[in-house]
């Protein structure tokens, strides 16, 4: 079906239109519409360059007939020929006959030898056609612009509109498009060339005389709305209206119901809102926005606080309304736009709280003493569900509001749930505070990629871990300048039953290492969103073989993963290491060091994920990698595996350890260090006697053993209590 701008412009035609009245002879204005494109194809010629035919694209249908015109007119001798007369005949004066389903092109040329042509369509006869709708009001002086529409798979170029009753000009058409003139009723009719038609009935009532909004003044708060109902004349009507705001940032107005207006306040001021019909009646209504008034509670009206340390005001209002702080004298305290008091002197200052006119004051008073206790950070903004260790030897820990995080004797603060909690260290009066902030829960926990060390052309498994409130999970895998979204296919639960493990699959054919960021979206909002833990890396081997030694940089595989998880042991929650003092440690190893932030209470799947990370991310995986190329050393997979997991135990340190590093980089061979060649007995006479932790440790020996076994066989088996390969050491090690 063509636009009804198209088709207005068409129905200008003095030819066709007395076409039409004569094929469809009716009471009152004959019209009509056409289903095609308004464009007409422009072709080369020997004449002109814009020689075309009208109209160009139109879809006729079975048994339709219609007479084209060239645009160079049809005066002087033209020669017409089709493409197909199967589909479309052509006569000698341009009259075209469709006569079965399909295309055809049509051409015109005239005695100067300008050409034009056209394709056209022929679909089936239509069967049945619908008006847009079956029922119009209008007032008088109003339009409606009817459409129509074929059944499915049919044709009809040629659409006709007329009116049952045009007696007095009470209602006139152009096309599909009906002005109303006086009031009564009519039936609009669409007829297409072969005689099937759709009716609507057009009530036509009188234009309004007036119109009056319910209210013609009202005052609102910020944020809140009031509908205004409009009235009009007695007996009219208006199918159309417009409004209008005098100051839309004051208040905004939109049309709902039709004829109804919804204002909404947005600032103190004044507006006026202007409601008109179609025929420019209009009705006005003067809105005042004023300041909300609002109900403002604050924690505490005076407080005392050390010099470099916090306090917390929490403010709570009804309705719910933005709360703006300020402090009085800012060298002797200040405050943060969510209430988190530091002191900066001693002194005294109020801190004003406001939320709209409602205000509240706060005394602070600050002592010069500062206290020599000492944590890791002054503020923190702590993700829900995460840990950070704030130590300070021999102190006692409090937290100002347990719901929003706990605090263990240790130091370990956890979050609860958003808001702010300050967090005190106190060492026999000696005091220190952290602010934390608590937001929402990270998007995602934990993500990786499986196997850690990839083979091109091999299927890669992208993994996330998320809480239960994501509902979905997407993969950008960037791969040079672009970037390929993964959807991840697979969901299912971790083995504690509170987090969910997502997996995409990706094929990658060419070695490198992409980056990949996971994306989840929560509670199918409609919106995906990505943390620090959705970052991680697929990595991508030009090495086929685990022997073959080469300059390539590395990452652990798989198997070395599995045998480093074996021997670190699992620990769900943060647990001081037996063997070594003050070293809290959690997962599969990882130490936690002051100011860290981690999932804490985690699944053996959490743990796995943070433990490939932490190899691949931290000091270890690159302490070998560097250490092999600042040497210029050749070596393969199974050695730096073995290296990779022995750093792990031991940190980076021992690959600087003289005699480790001298029997290492002592691996020549044809004028270069491979290490396929250094001195395995010496090697493993060196590394089997780190074992010890205040005394010989047997489960530290026997991992010693495993290592060389994976650096000089390959053996990745936790079997070192076996000693299958006869390694030396002395048995007497206590």
């Amino acid at each position: 079906m063509v636009s009804h701008s198209v088709l207005k412009k068409l129905i200008a035609s003095a030819c066709v239109s007395a076409m039409l009245v004569t094929a469809f002879p009716v009471a009152g204005a004959v019209n009509y519409e056409q289903n095609s494109t308004k464009a007409a194809i422009t072709v080369a010629s020997t004449a002109s360059s814009a020689a075309k035919i009208t109209p160009n694209g139109a879809i006729f249908g079975v048994g339709e007939k219609y007479k084209l015109k060239p645009s160079f007119g049809t005066g002087g001798k033209q020669t017409w020929s089709t493409s197909n007369s199967n589909v479309i005949r052509v006569s000698s004066d341009g009259t075209i006959e469709c006569r079965k389903p399909g295309k055809a092109v049509i051409c015109c040329r005239a005695a100067n030898g300008t050409r034009a042509k056209a394709e056209f369509t022929v679909k089936p006869a239509p069967k049945s056609m619908k008006l847009d709708a079956t029922a119009v009001t209008l007032g008088v002086g109003e339009t409606h612009d009817f459409g129509s529409t074929l059944n499915a798979g049919a044709g009809s170029y040629q659409r006709h509109y007329y009116t049952s009753n045009a007696s007095g000009a009470s209602i006139t058409m152009a096309g599909g498009l009906v002005t109303a003139k006086k009031a009564g009723t009519y039936t609009i009719t669409c007829k297409a060339y072969n005689g099937v038609k759709a009716t609507a009935k057009v009530t036509v009532k009188n234009a309004p005389t007036s119109v009056t909004l319910s209210q013609t003044s009202t005052s609102l708060e910020i944020g809140k709305a009031v509908t205004l109902t409009s009235k009009l004349s007695s007996g009219s009507y208006s199918g159309s209206y417009t409004v209008s705001s005098s100051n839309s940032n004051v208040a905004s107005a939109s049309l709902v119901s039709g004829n109804k207006v919804l204002v909404t306040a947005k600032k103190a001021g004044s507006t006026v809102i202007t409601f008109k019909t179609y025929n420019g009646k209009t009705a006005k209504c003067t809105v005042t926005v004023k300041t909300n008034s609002v109900a403002l509670n604050i924690s505490a009206t005076s407080t005392s606080i050390l010099k470099g340390n916090h306090s917390y005001i929490k403010a709570t209002t009804s309705p719910s309304a933005s709360v703006t702080y300020s402090s009085s004298n800012t060298s002797v305290a200040k405050v943060s736009s969510n209430g988190i008091v530091t002191g900066v002197g001693a002194g005294t200052a109020t801190i004003t709280v406001a939320a709209g006119s409602t205000k509240k004051t706060c005394k602070i008073t600050v002592s010069s003493y500062s206290s020599d206790t000492y944590v890791p950070y002054s503020t923190y903004t702590l993700n829900n569900g995460k840990t950070v260790y704030l130590k300070s030897t021999g102190s006692s820990f409090s937290s100002s509001d347990t719901s929003v995080c706990t605090v263990n004797s240790n130091g370990f603060v956890t979050a609860k749930k958003q808001g702010v909690a300050i967090i005190t260290a106190n060492y026999y009066g000696s005091k220190r505070t952290c602010a934390i902030t608590v937001v929402g829960s990270e998007p995602v926990r934990f993500s990786y990629s499986s196997p850690n060390s990839a083979s091109k052309n091999q299927k890669v498994e992208l993994i996330a871990i998320t809480d239960k409130q994501r509902t979905a999970v997407k993969f950008n895998i960037k791969i040079g300048n672009t970037t390929k979204s993964v959807a991840a296919t697979k969901k299912s639960l971790d083995s504690s039953g509170n987090r969910y493990i997502w997996k995409g699959y990706y094929t990658f054919n060419s070695a490198g290492e992409y980056p990949v960021t996971a994306y989840s979206m929560y509670n199918n909002n409609g919106k995906y969103s990505t943390c620090e833990g959705g970052k991680s890396t697929v990595f991508v081997t030009n090495v086929t073989s685990a022997k073959t030694t080469s300059y390539s940089q590395r990452r652990p595989s798989n198997e070395i993963l599995a045998l480093n998880s074996s021997y670190e042991g699992f620990l769900s929650s943060v647990t001081d290491d037996p063997l070594v003092y003050d070293t809290p440690t959690v997962g599969y190893g990882y130490v936690v060091r002051n100011g860290d932030a981690f999932y804490n209470n985690m699944s053996q799947e959490e743990a796995f994920a943070f433990m490939v990370k932490t190899m691949n991310d931290s000091v270890y995986s690159s302490a070998v990698n560097n250490f092999m190329t600042s040497n210029n050393i050749k070596f393969n997979q199974q050695q730096f595996d073995a290296l990779v997991m022995l750093v792990y135990n031991l940190g980076p340190g021992v690959l600087n350890d003289s005699d480790v590093s001298g029997i290492l980089k002592n691996c020549w061979h044809n004028g270069v260090r491979d290490m396929n060649y250094v001195n395995k007995k010496a090697l493993q006479s060196e590394l089997i006697q780190w074992h010890h932790a205040g005394g010989c440790v047997w489960g530290l020996l026997y991992r010693r053993i495993d290592e060389l076994e994976v650096f000089c066989y390959g053996d990745y088996v936790r079997d070192g209590s076996d000693n299958n390969y006869g390694m030396t050491y002395r048995w007497n090690c206590y």
